[in-house]
């Protein structure tokens, strides 16, 4: 099983356990080295973050009332 299959394991298993997270995953191999790879998924998680709070506070102007168009 490949790591982005895991990671869609993780989130669905944390998720159903009301566990709202944010994950990065990077691969390493002969020319990507381990240090490389933790900063690729470590960006990753805070882009991850960036979009979740992006799509709340957009959710939250979306609910918000004009009391000038309340009429």
């Amino acid at each position: 099983e490949g790591g982005l299959a895991q990671c869609k394991r993780m989130k669905v298993a944390l998720e159903s356990e009301g566990v709202n997270a944010s994950y990065g995953l990077a691969a390493t191999n002969k020319t990507i080295r381990i240090s490389r790879a933790l900063t690729i998924a470590d960006q990753a998680m805070y882009q991850q973050k960036l979009q979740k709070k992006s799509a709340e506070q957009q959710a939250t102007e979306s609910k918000r009332v004009d009391p000038f168009q309340l009429t």
